[in-house]
């Protein structure tokens, strides 16, 4: 691990996501998150996209309560009476399909869900702005709309701002943060950095800092044209083999992998190794952090870093 001193980088943001529970918390989310050294926390209320229907349900009866409006509230306040800032970032849940191919192919269509999107996306504004909440993310991995109607994002990013008075970035996909055209009216640039490094089982140091290496470069570019910090707004790594490539691919087959906390230890670590020296890069948020008494299915190769050797690693990042 790099044990330079970087003092003087502006404010660092060293985030996780927590996973909003069923039912009220059993005790605070945040305390844990505190002590492990974030100083983030990202609050994600999902809204339900159905299968062929263009529409947005969300603060629903049937949903999880974390991502109801009630919910929403008591984790923020959990999260400021902890000293945590607070990233809400609402995002879509499309059923059997991946958020960023939602496309439909009439006018009307899109309209309705347009119109759906907007009201939820607004409300979560009105409520991050009555909650003081520092950062608000308007969207997560919506590429297909982004592309084919940036219009709708245009005057939805300016109702937003009538409304949201804190900070704006959006969650862009690895693929197609370059594509984003808003970034100039964001804060942040927003990544979800599951980038494909290495389709070896337990890839090396080297191997691992030679594929950022091209990279960063791009990410740098895209910085140096917008002048815009760069947030990972989501990043994290199977503790399984293989790790380090195409993870929602691992995802569908996680209990045939290999348990290999080494190996997500190793990529978080060189991570921030590469990024933590550019003073362009802000940080981001682990994926993911669960709270207090879930039940969480093949935690042993989940994502978290809960109560394994990632923890420890990021919780040094974290302290520095």
């Amino acid at each position: 691990m790099n044990k330079q001193n970087y003092s003087q980088r502006a404010e660092f943001i060293n985030g996780v996501t927590l996973v909003a529970p069923s039912r009220p918390f059993s005790r605070d989310p945040a305390v844990d998150v505190e002590q492990m050294g974030a100083g983030w926390l990202a609050v994600v209320p999902y809204g339900f996209t159905p299968a062929d229907e263009s529409t947005v349900w969300y603060n629903h009866s049937r949903q999880w309560w974390g991502e109801t409006i009630p919910g929403i509230i008591q984790t923020v306040k959990h999260g400021h009476n902890a000293g945590l800032k607070i990233m809400l970032k609402p995002q879509i849940w499309a059923r059997h399909k991946w958020s960023g191919e939602i496309e439909y192919h009439s006018e009307n269509s899109w309209n309705q869900w347009e119109s759906a999107y907007r009201n939820y996306i607004l409300e979560m504004a009105h409520t991050a702005d009555s909650m003081k909440v520092e950062m608000l993310c308007i969207g997560t991995e919506l590429k297909k709309s982004v592309e084919i109607r940036p219009l709708f994002w245009a005057q939805l990013i300016d109702q937003i701002r009538r409304i949201y008075k804190g900070q704006l970035t959006y969650a862009a996909n690895w693929d197609s943060y370059e594509a984003f055209p808003f970034w100039n009216e964001m804060d942040y640039i927003g990544i979800n950095a599951y980038f494909p490094l290495s389709d070896a089982r337990h890839p090396t140091r080297v191997e691992l800092i030679q594929a950022w290496s091209p990279i960063i470069k791009k990410i740098e570019s895209l910085h140096q044209r917008t002048d815009k910090p760069v947030l990972f707004t989501e990043f994290g790594y199977l503790s399984t083999d293989f790790n380090a490539h195409n993870t929602w691919e691992k995802e569908k087959i996680i209990e045939e992998l290999p348990v290999n906390e080494a190996a997500q230890s190793l990529a978080i670590d060189v991570l921030f190794d590469c990024f933590y020296p550019k003073k362009w890069w802000s940080g981001g948020f682990i994926w993911k952090w669960y709270p207090p008494g879930y039940r969480v299915r093949n935690q042993a190769r989940d994502y978290t870093v809960q109560n394994k050797e990632a923890e420890e690693i990021l919780s040094i990042w974290y302290n520095k």
